[in-house]
């Protein structure tokens, strides 16, 4: 018999501002890529709370790839067609690593914007995010939401970048959530500008996420090997043994 030795992961690893160092940020594959439109969501923490999104319209899912490659071509790609604004509220689902609330160190990810006809008046843009997390043995839900602050696309084969970094106060309240708050993914709306009239054609892709990680407040010299990709039922990783794969690959 062989044994085969898989990589662990460092004891921290952060979401910095800086687009060049989060670009070259080691990233585990904590979630699947898979999304789907969600009619409504309950924002129920976070500077968002107490709010409730909702999807007034049924943008069109182009692509869900990878959503941990640094390649434009990879990641969730959202068409749309639209003469007013316009919201769809889109969700990740799917097997998970489960991270701990007080693992999470951050989030980060990139935004590629298309414009393909029109007037430019009414182009797709976050306007908002969410992650979600569930608990370990219930089925509630909790929703940490922020605005992008955005009100419009930056233009035609464009990118922005958006983070939460890692030390924010953001951060401390979710870690502050505890071990079995267990993260499922994240939450988009993605909406159409108003500016004037006409009608636009538009893509919006997401890609390149990062989620920042530190497993523990005594230095980051230690290294850790988190389960393996796995569904909902089995989030519980205390409970019988669930497995190790590489953290770094789907």
């Amino acid at each position: 018999m062989t044994n085969k030795k898989l990589p662990t992961i460092p004891g921290t690893i952060e979401i910095p501002d800086d687009l060049n160092a989060f670009k070259g940020k080691d990233q585990v594959v904590w979630t699947a890529s898979n999304w789907r439109k969600a009619p409504a969501i309950t924002i129920t923490h976070g500077p968002s709370a107490t709010q409730v999104w909702d999807s007034t319209e049924n943008f069109e899912i182009r692509r869900t790839e990878n959503m941990y490659q640094s390649d434009k071509a990879s990641g969730f790609m959202v068409y749309a067609n639209a003469a007013v604004v316009k919201t769809t509220i889109f969700e990740m689902y799917g097997n998970s690593r489960w991270m701990p609330a007080s693992v999470f160190y951050g989030i980060g990810f990139e935004t590629f914007h298309q414009h393909m006809s029109g007037n430019q008046n009414h182009r797709v843009y976050l306007s908002d995010y969410a992650l979600c997390f569930q608990h370990r043995t219930s089925t509630e839900k909790r929703y940490y939401g922020w605005s992008t602050g955005y009100s419009n696309s930056p233009g035609h084969n464009t990118y922005r970048f958006d983070r939460i970094r890692s030390g924010a106060s953001d951060i401390n309240t979710i870690r502050r959530w505890g071990p079995d708050w267990l993260y499922q993914g994240m939450v988009v709306a993605c909406r159409t500008a108003n500016t004037g009239g006409g009608s636009d054609e538009s893509f919006i892709t997401i890609y390149n996420m990062k989620v920042g990680s530190k497993f523990t407040t005594v230095g980051g010299a230690y290294r850790y090997l988190p389960l393996k990709n796995r569904g909902a039922n089995y989030r519980d990783g205390s409970v019988g043994n669930k497995g190790f794969t590489d953290p770094f690959q789907l």
